[in-house]
């Protein structure tokens, strides 16, 4: 079935049986989609084909095991959230890594955010599938349903270390944390953790959401803190997905490196470390380790490793 959870649902109303009221949403590893009446168990029959939605749906044919589900979906403001579990450095152009949105209620297609075609928004056309090879998101999401966002970590597209084959919309959503409109799966923003990654460092985990005060207006930012395969873990405005700590781009070696990657200039996220208190030159500060001031590094993160509060200003 799953190893990583379902998730929990409370509709508008009962379906027209008098069952569903609440529901238990969950996923299987061979790509369905079941809706669950959560105090009986028993499936919601006015959910897709009597409480199941065949996910294949788009992905054109593959052999089990290669694409599937493995982690919980989320749920918000009567909308499913899917990513997928793609089966990795098999070969090129694996199944899509499509983000999914159904209708809680009935399991209908909301949108699909498509990275090769994000201005369609419904099904392939017949005879067509979502963009293979895309990169996907394998783990949790997280919701912010007052912003009324979702914000999803993403992998890479396959395989994961090896660069040549890469779309240019590839290496723009590779390695990055992705908000979108849970009303439209329209994109509000995107932060990218590792540019032109060939080292697999996808994103692992949920991103959690947390507010802090900026010492100096009194105010609250609302932050999004995203964990790393790396140890890294970054700190954004999750309104914006602009850093809220100095960020630069450092420039790495490419001595012995992938020729593309040398031809365009390989950069990186880099940590910025200070004192853990505010530089007396730098005005209106805002704080990257919360209200507390805990030990952070990196451009737009947080370590236990070291003691270095960032300060941005504006």
């Amino acid at each position: 079935m799953r190893c990583r959870g379902v998730t929990y649902y409370q509709a508008p109303s009962a379906d027209a049986d008098g069952q569903c009221a609440t529901r238990i949403i969950m996923t299987t590893f061979d790509t369905r989609l079941f809706a669950l009446d959560a105090k009986t168990g028993i499936p919601c029959k006015y959910f897709g084909q009597n409480g199941v939605v065949d996910m294949k749906r788009g992905m054109g044919e593959f052999e089990p095991g290669m694409y599937g589900f493995t982690s919980a979906p989320a749920v918000a403001m009567d909308t499913i959230i899917l990513g997928a579990f793609l089966n990795d450095n098999i070969s090129v152009l694996e199944r899509s890594g499509v983000i999914r949105a159904m209708d809680a209620v009935t399991g209908e297609l909301r949108w699909a955010f498509d990275m090769g075609r994000p201005d369609h928004k419904g099904w392939p056309p017949e005879g067509e599938t979502f963009t293979r090879g895309t990169p996907n998101m394998w783990t949790h999401a997280a919701i912010d349903e007052e912003l009324g966002l979702v914000y999803l970590p993403l992998g890479n597209a396959t395989p994961d270390v090896f660069g040549p084959n890469r779309r240019a919309f590839d290496n723009e959503y590779n390695s990055s944390v992705l908000a979108l409109d849970i009303r439209t799966g329209n994109e509000r923003w995107k932060f990218q953790t590792v540019h032109r990654d060939l080292w697999d460092f996808d994103l692992p985990a949920q991103p959690s959401l947390y507010d802090v005060t900026d010492p100096a207006t009194g105010q609250i930012v609302k932050v999004l803190i995203q964990p790393t395969k790396r140890q890294d873990i970054f700190m954004l405005n999750r309104e914006t997905g602009e850093p809220v700590a100095e960020m630069i781009e450092k420039t790495v070696t490419t001595t012995g490196g992938n020729p593309r990657c040398l031809k365009a200039g390989c950069r990186r996220p880099s940590p910025v470390r200070s004192a853990c208190r505010r530089p007396a030159a730098i005005p209106s500060p805002r704080p990257t380790c919360g209200a507390r001031g805990r030990s952070t590094r990196t451009a737009t993160s947080i370590s236990s490793t070291t003691c270095a509060c960032r300060w941005r200003s504006g």
